[in-house]
């Protein structure tokens, strides 16, 4: 019976191990599976009333949607972002919690900040978070141009992470002035890189498997 199905009961942890990519440079340790393996048992319970993703089964979710996020650890840990308990990483438009729930099961480091502007979601990522205590990690319900501005975050973040939020070009106009120099803007795409426009470089790229297809991650830095 498979592990998508409405009557199969079966908690996703069970099912995960068999599903992890074999190409992945780290392998999650037990606290990770099951943190993972909760949440998404969890979208897949709040899916029915709020139609978070649009997924078929449990494992479709994993597949189409949680993978991202074990590829996204291996992309970050190749980064030099060497970052301290006090740097800030935001997470725009963060949804269902993708990328970030998934990725904070697995990568630790910095002050993980999602920020949502719906308010249910944003309901249901706090819900998510109370259960699975993921470390240095909250969820916000707010506007997220707002939220930068109120908390005075100019060239003060570390790592910008987004995940279909906004249009690349309009994310980096938005993005620019709360990064650090030595900021990375992190973008998960479709296709490699364009050329990028004045005042930005490409710090590293990256293509992987996702659902038969090959997806991008692209990090970039204030020039």
């Amino acid at each position: 019976m498979k592990g998508g199905k409405r009557g199969d009961k079966r908690p996703f942890a069970a099912i995960l191990p068999h599903l992890l990519p074999q190409d992945l440079l780290f392998k999650p340790d037990d606290a990770a599976m099951a943190a993972m393996g909760r949440y998404v048992d969890m979208v897949w319970e709040w899916n029915r009333a709020m139609n978070l993703v649009g997924a078929a089964s449990r494992e479709d979710i994993f597949a189409r949607l949680v993978c991202d996020s074990l590829y996204l650890a291996d992309f970050l840990r190749s980064l030099p972002l060497d970052l301290t308990a006090r740097d800030v990483v935001l997470d725009l438009g963060s949804g269902a919690g993708l990328p970030g729930v998934p990725l904070r099961a697995v990568w630790h480091d910095g002050e993980y900040v999602m920020i949502e502007l719906r308010q249910k979601r944003a309901l249901f990522l706090q819900n998510v978070l109370a259960s699975l205590r993921l470390p240095s990690t909250r969820a916000i319900n707010a506007d997220a141009i707002g939220y930068i501005s109120q908390e005075k975050l100019e060239n003060c973040v570390s790592c910008i992470i987004s995940r279909a939020f906004r249009p690349w070009m309009q994310l980096l106009a938005m993005c620019r002035p709360c990064l650090k120099t030595t900021g990375l803007q992190i973008i998960l795409a479709n296709q490699p890189p364009p050329q990028l426009p004045p005042g930005w470089r490409l710090a590293a790229a990256r293509d992987y498997p996702a659902a038969g297809k090959r997806r991008w991650f692209w990090a970039l830095n204030p020039d």
